[in-house]
């Protein structure tokens, strides 16, 4: 690195963020010497203003921020209380495109984990009307009347039992025609012109 981007105690990497650094210092150089002479408020006023105007973001004014967070911690009459010292900028290595990138991902999977779940919900529905169908369904199959693959052999069996039925009744009753009229069983009498 270059020492031209030295600013006091701090070597900084590029020429944009010397500026920066510089142009605090010299407010830093006007406000310091006050700093022992204000008023507790004032100070008060004027660290809140700092902080919520970024006034300081470099190494240089965040030390300086944080002398008079000190000052401030210290002295008893400070009229509130003194919030930390926010930092506008990330130590990890990973860009800012990386770490959106990986934001972007995190919030893919939540998203995914919460549509599974939606489906897998409206799964399980479907899953137990079916079941509850499927229920109803041999219910009826069992309970009906009509011949169906569950009882199709019975209903046959009963059908053709019922017909035998019927057969021997008629048989019965033209035994006794026959026996009454005197006809033998089994002749045929056909009455030829």
């Amino acid at each position: 690195m270059n020492r031209e981007n030295q600013v006091k105690d701090f070597l900084f990497s590029n020429t944009q963020d010397v500026l920066m650094a510089q142009e605090e210092l010299e407010k830093i150089e006007k406000l310091e010497p006050k700093i022992g002479q204000a008023d507790i408020e004032l100070l008060y006023k004027l660290y809140n203003k700092s902080i919520e105007k970024r006034t300081f973001q470099t190494p240089i004014g965040l030390q300086f921020l944080l002398k008079v967070k000190k000052i401030l911690d210290t002295n008893p009459n400070t009229p509130g209380e003194v919030v930390p010292i926010p930092l506008y900028t990330t130590f990890d290595l990973t860009t800012r495109r990386e770490q959106e990138a990986i934001e972007k991902r995190q919030q893919f999977m939540v998203k995914k984990k919460q549509d599974n779940a939606k489906k897998l919900n409206i799964s399980i529905w479907i899953n137990v009307i079916l079941a509850l169908m499927v229920i109803a369904m041999f219910v009826i199959a069992t309970t009906g009347s009509n011949p169906n693959i569950l009882n199709y052999e019975n209903a046959l069996i009963n059908k053709y039992a019922e017909w035998e039925q019927e057969l021997r009744d008629r048989e019965l009753k033209v035994l006794e025609y026959e026996n009454m009229y005197g006809i033998e069983h089994g002749s045929v009498t056909s009455e030829e012109p």
